[in-house]
């Protein structure tokens, strides 16, 4: 059996010449006039990574081998024309032009030649440009002929300007300074402060298009002590009109991060104690009859059970996520208020208009849930009979899939959230109907003696990976090696003609160097010629 290099065990070398060959054979092989990497890897067991790594790209690769007429990165134009061709074409064009800047756009609307071909015999824009000796026309990004450190704030504001002059029309952005010029704009933000302090003393603040920055923003990113961040804090309080400031208030009028106050004062609570400001505001633990106050509070405002949404506004004075990490979904908040009101600790029940109920919950029934995204609490009985309405509808145990499409009342959501997986909501389905004595599902032909015989083992069944046995995977192999004609890299296994995926063998051998070693014994011991 034929195979280049060494063991497999090690990797293999192959030399220059071996690769070369390869490479013209392949070639050989493919019926169109182009030989590209992906089809060069359908064919050989040679990957263009090791090509890459030994002659460099892929156009080098066919240069080498002797038919670069089959690179597709070059079109029958570019062989055509000559280097003096492309270079009389690209002056032709300057002296058209009447700019002092030659881009890419303005020589297609001017030229016989396209771009692509142009950047491909001289490898980008800028060379183009300065083969034909008009590099001055070049507006992009250009070698730094010196260090950045080196420029000073004469030089970097007179480079705004320049680039300024190029754009057409406002605004100057980091991105198109950043496209035209070779000093990195955090070099000016860092010289000069913002991008608009920047644009400002370069005179030409009109090019700015971003959002202004407040004053007293700004000033928090030049504070130096712990009495300038509690200035600020105070600020911020005035700003607002009292002295109950929240952190996310504060953060947006003064630009105070979270690592400043914990590691100045320990947390907002402490930093609003250290300002003289009270600390009302700091989130703090509320009991669950604090919290069904609240809510009856808000409910007799509103004279309906509030929302999600309402509860996050006046007057409700605990959030919304304080219920939600309680109790875990809004209804299943009502229904807790609606059992702790039971016990007669709530205040009388709310009045809408002349009508009086006598209960929360008669007032609930009146006006209904209230509107919002969320799940309604379906009882097990109820979701056990929607899943036998669809047991008799399709004659078969329904998929969790059919749950989420009418007829269906309930999604496959609330399923899985109650029983974990649709195997064990069947389960639990089964022993409640075989307690309440349900009739059994018909499918037209036959008439089953209970919910278990009528496809139970159906709903309930896993799919199970096949199983190879070592004689299956190395007759794959065989086959997949005498398809190439030697031995196959280890991503050909995931590829036609291969049956037997690289997973298979990986997990059974571990690598794929013990696993050709073991079919190479298996060969010998079964005396194969492959």
């Amino acid at each position: 059996m034929e195979r280049l290099g060494r063991k497999p065990r090690r990797p293999w070398r192959y030399s220059d010449e071996q690769l070369l060959s390869e490479v013209r054979r392949v070639a050989g092989l493919v019926e169109g006039p182009f030989l590209t990497t992906t089809e060069f890897e359908k064919r050989s067991c040679i990957t263009v990574t090791t090509l890459h790594k030994r002659f460099g790209p892929w156009r080098t690769v066919l240069g080498q081998a002797g038919v670069f007429e089959m690179y597709t990165g070059m079109t029958g134009n570019e062989i055509r024309y000559t280097h003096d061709e492309l270079v009389r074409e690209l002056r032709r064009v300057a002296q058209l032009i009447k700019k002092p800047v030659l881009s890419e756009p303005d020589f297609t609307k001017l030229a016989t030649i396209s771009v692509d071909c142009i950047r491909r015999r001289f490898g980008s824009w800028r060379e183009a440009l300065e083969g034909a000796g008009i590099g001055e026309m070049y507006s992009g990004k250009k070698p730094s002929p010196r260090p950045v450190s080196y420029y000073t704030d004469k030089t970097l504001l007179a480079e705004v300007r320049r680039v300024a002059r190029l754009i057409e029309k406002p605004p100057l952005t980091r991105a198109e300074f950043r496209k035209r010029c070779d000093i990195n704009p955090d070099t000016l933000t860092r010289r000069f402060g913002d991008w608009r302090i920047v644009l400002e003393r370069a005179g030409v603040p009109h090019m700015y298009s971003g959002r202004a920055i407040s004053d007293l923003k700004r000033a928090s990113r030049r504070f130096t002590s712990d009495t300038e961040v509690l200035d600020l804090i105070r600020h911020a309080a005035t700003q607002t009109g009292g002295n109950h400031l929240t952190y996310e208030v504060c953060r947006k009028l003064t630009g105070l991060g979270t690592s400043t106050i914990n590691r100045r004062f320990g947390n907002w609570k402490g930093a609003l104690e250290a300002a003289g400001l009270s600390a009302e505001g700091v989130p703090k633990h509320y009991t669950d009859e604090e919290c069904f106050e609240n809510l009856a509070a808000v409910w007799k405002h509103y004279r309906r059970p509030p929302n999600r949404r309402q509860i996050e506004r006046p007057p409700s004075v605990v959030g919304g996520h304080v219920y939600m990490k309680r109790w875990g979904s809004w209804p299943e908040v009502l229904e807790a208020f609606l059992e702790w009101t039971d016990g007669g600790q709530a205040a009388q029940p709310p009045v809408d208009g002349d009508r009086r109920f006598e209960s929360w919950r008669s007032a609930l029934a009146a006006v209904g849930l209230p509107r919002g995204r969320f799940t309604r609490l379906h009882t097990d009985e109820e979701c056990f009979q929607n899943l036998a309405d669809l047991w008799q509808r399709y004659g078969q145990p329904p998929s969790a899939k059919k749950l989420n499409l009418p007829p269906s009342k309930i999604s496959a959501g609330a399923y899985q959230a109650r029983w974990g997986t649709w195997c064990k909501a069947v389960e639990a389905f089964v022993l409640w109907a075989d307690a309440t004595h349900l009739p059994p599902p018909t499918d037209g032909t036959q008439q089953f003696g209970s919910w278990k015989s009528a496809g139970f083992d159906r709903a309930t069944e896993r799919k199970v990976p096949r199983r190879y046995t070592e004689e299956e995977c190395f007759q794959n192999l065989a086959d997949v090696w005498t398809h190439y004609g030697r031995q196959p890299s280890s991503s050909k296994l995931n590829l036609p003609p291969s049956k037997v995926r690289l997973g298979v063998y990986l997990g059974r051998w571990g690598t794929w160097p013990k696993a050709v070693e073991a079919f190479l014994e298996w060969a010998k011991s079964t005396s194969s010629s492959r």
